[in-house]
C-alpha cells in the first residue's frame, strides 16, 4: 500500500470514527490491565507499551480493548478426596512413576501470584496469556510437567522419606519459578498433600492393591511406633517411680545413720559418764577397804583388846544409864535381867584408870 492509499484509509476511518463515543473502564483494586488498540500497526494498533495500574481509569475508544490480570494469590490443586475410597472413580491427581516403575498418584497444591513488573507483564501478554484463565491453564500444565519429571526421580521408598519428598518438591518449586518468573508469574509454594500408589485399569477402574498392602503395613509399623512409645512412657514412669523410691530410701538410711549417730553420741555420753562414776566408787571403795584393813590390823594385834575396851568405855562413861542388864536362862529362850553397875564393870575391866590416862595425856598434848 502506498502512501496515497495510506492516506485514504486513515480519512475514511477518522471520518467514520467522529460519530463514535469512548468510555472510562476503571481497574479493581488487585488488576493491572494492558491496553490492545484494534488497529493496523500503522495507525498505532497493537499491545501499547504501557501498563494500568490497580485502581486507575483508563479512557478507552472503541476500537480499544484491555487485557486484565488480577494479582491476588491463586492456587491450582489435585487430589479431592471425595470418592476416595470408590475403587470404580480415578480421582484428580497428578499421575507419574517413581523411579523403580511404581505408578503413584500425587495430590499436589501450587499457589502463585501475578505481580506488576511492566516489561513482564507485556512478556505475558505478547507470548502466553491475556487473561487469568489463560494463565491458570499454562501454570497448570508445567505444574503438571515439572511435578512428573521431578518427582519421578525417587523411588518407592522415598515417598515416605520426609527429606527426599520435600528435596523432591523443592526441585519441582525451582523449576516452576525459573520457567514462569520472566512472565510476572512467581511461584509461591508447591505443597506434596499425599501420595498413593495406584494405576489405572484398562477398564477405567483402579488397582488400589500395592496401596493397601502399603496402608497394612504403614498401620502395623504405626501401632508397632504407638506400643513402643506406650513402653517408653512406662519405663519412664516406673524409673521416675523406681527414683523416687530410692529416694525415700535414701532419706530414711540417712534418718536412721542420724538416729544412730545420736544414740550412739548419747550412749558414748552415758557410758562415760557410769564409766567414771563407777572409777570414783571403785576408789572409794578401794580407799575404804584399805582403811578397813588398817583397822583389821591394829584390832588384830596386841592393843586391838585396849583399842575395844577404850571404845566400850567411853561409850559407857558418855551413856547416862548406871546398870546394865544382860545374859538369858540356861536352856531357855527367855532373857535374864541382872544388874550390873557400870562402875564397877569399868574398874574390874580396867578402863576407867586406862581412859584417865588416856585424858591426862590428851590434855598434857
Amino acid at each position: 500500500m502506498n502512501n496515497f492509499s495510506k492516506k485514504i484509509l486513515l480519512s475514511v476511518c477518522l471520518i467514520s470514527l467522529l460519530g463514535c463515543d469512548g468510555f472510562y473502564k476503571e481497574m479493581g483494586s488487585t488488576e493491572y490491565a494492558i491496553k490492545f488498540r484494534m488497529l493496523p500497526s500503522f495507525l498505532g494498533g497493537g499491545i501499547s507499551s504501557k501498563i494500568i495500574q490497580k485502581g486507575q481509569t483508563v479512557f478507552l475508544w472503541p476500537w480499544d480493548k484491555i487485557y486484565k490480570f488480577d494479582s491476588k494469590i491463586q492456587s491450582i490443586e489435585w487430589g479431592d478426596d471425595k470418592d476416595k475410597d470408590d475403587k470404580n472413580v480415578d480421582m484428580n491427581y497428578v499421575k507419574t512413576r517413581a523411579l523403580d516403575g511404581n505408578e503413584v498418584s500425587l495430590a499436589v497444591r501450587i499457589e502463585y501470584q501475578i505481580i506488576g513488573d511492566e516489561q513482564k507483564l507485556i512478556t505475558l501478554a505478547k507470548e502466553i496469556a491475556t487473561t487469568n484463565g489463560g494463565v491458570d491453564e499454562i501454570v497448570r500444565n508445567i505444574a503438571k510437567a515439572d511435578i512428573r519429571t521431578y518427582m519421578n526421580e525417587l523411588n518407592t521408598d522415598q515417598f515416605f522419606d520426609n527429606k527426599a519428598k520435600y528435596d523432591g518438591q523443592d526441585r519441582v518449586w525451582r523449576a516452576m519459578q525459573k520457567r514462569l518468573s520472566k512472565y510476572g508469574i512467581e511461584i509461591l509454594s508447591v505443597n506434596l498433600k499425599e501420595h498413593r500408589f495406584e494405576r489405572t485399569l484398562q477398564d477405567g477402574t483402579v488397582d488400589r492393591a500395592y496401596q493397601e498392602k502399603i496402608n497394612e503395613v504403614q498401620t502395623t509399623d504405626e501401632k508397632t511406633r504407638k506400643e513402643e512409645r506406650r513402653i517408653k512412657a512406662i519405663l519412664a514412669q516406673k524409673e521416675s517411680e523406681y527414683a523416687a523410691s530410692e529416694a525415700k530410701k535414701n532419706k530414711i538410711i540417712q534418718e536412721a545413720l542420724g538416729y544412730e549417730a545420736q544414740a550412739k553420741s548419747r550412749g558414748d555420753s552415758y557410758f562415760l559418764a557410769k564409766e567414771n562414776e563407777a572409777k570414783k566408787i571403785l576408789i572409794k571403795g578401794k580407799s575404804e577397804a584399805e582403811g578397813i584393813s588398817e583397822q583389821v590390823r591394829a584390832l588384830s594385834g596386841k592393843g586391838g583388846e585396849n583399842i575395844v575396851k577404850l571404845e566400850i568405855g567411853k561409850e559407857l562413861s558418855n551413856s547416862p544409864a548406871k546398870f546394865i542388864s544382860l545374859g538369858t536362862n540356861q536352856g531357855s529362850n527367855n532373857l535374864s535381867l541382872e544388874k550390873i553397875d557400870a562402875n564397877e564393870l569399868l574398874k574390874t575391866l580396867g578402863v576407867v584408870e586406862a581412859n584417865k590416862d588416856n585424858e591426862k595425856e590428851n590434855k598434857s598434848n
